[in-house]
């Protein structure tokens, strides 16, 4: 179990806007997940929960995780960018040296190769060897398909972190908490859109990562019908 007091540092304190991002973040996970205020003790699953507590700005809760994904969330978020402790104008060399393949997408964009890098230095420097952890660096910075819920929430929290302010990330953000397929689907298509407008190359592990989740959606509509 893991256990760790928070602060509630928004101005506004925590209420409906970021309890149901919260809400939905700990849904993505397996693990137990409790808010505990006081003498309450809520299941942070749980938006109807969640809503009953007042917690504001400066109020201390209690959070606490119970089972083992949310220690490989904790290991792929510290390490995604551990990459870029190689210089950028160094990301094409080092990989040479490292034996990792370059596609020509990452050739001409090589700010995509600190992936590669971070999945390199994930395991020779830190001793990572769960796959889904290591996938989830990998794929941080285009996507692919098949990703597993953990590389979801890692890209997209990536994507939409407090420091980020890109024309557009309050709407990801909404997007986002509307489901981890949902927020990837409008994340691929942003990305994409951006790319298009700045005359840049699209990785083909985005493209295919948002043909997967459109195909998807089609065919479970296509089923209600």
């Amino acid at each position: 179990m893991t256990k760790r007091t928070v602060t509630i540092e928004l101005a506004s304190g925590l209420e409906a806007r970021p309890i149901a991002m919260l809400v939905q973040l700990a849904s993505s996970y397996e693990s137990t997940i409790y808010v505990q205020s006081d003498n309450k003790k809520i299941n942070a699953k749980s938006i109807m929960g969640m809503m009953t507590l007042d917690l504001p700005v400066g109020e201390q809760v209690v959070v606490t995780a119970d089972g083992v994904d949310e220690e490989k969330a904790a290991i792929a978020g510290l390490l995604h960018d551990s990459g870029r402790q190689v210089p950028k104008k160094d990301f094409i060399a080092r990989a040479a040296e490292l034996g990792i393949e370059l596609d020509e997408v990452e050739k001409n964009q090589p700010i995509l190769i600190h992936a590669k890098l971070g999945v390199y230095y994930a395991q020779h420097e830190f001793g990572v060897t769960d796959p889904d952890i290591l996938s989830s660096i990998r794929y941080h910075t285009t996507g692919a398909a098949h990703m597993s819920p953990l590389a979801m929430v890692i890209y997209l929290a990536d994507l939409v972190e407090p420091n980020r302010d890109f024309p557009g990330v309050d709407t990801m953000r909404e997007e986002v908490k509307k489901g981890l397929e949902n927020g990837m689907r409008k994340a691929y298509a942003h990305t994409m859109e951006y790319l298009l407008d700045q005359g840049l190359l699209i990785h083909p592990d985005c493209l295919a990562g948002y043909n997967e989740l459109v195909l998807k959606k089609k065919e479970k509509q296509n089923g209600q019908e």
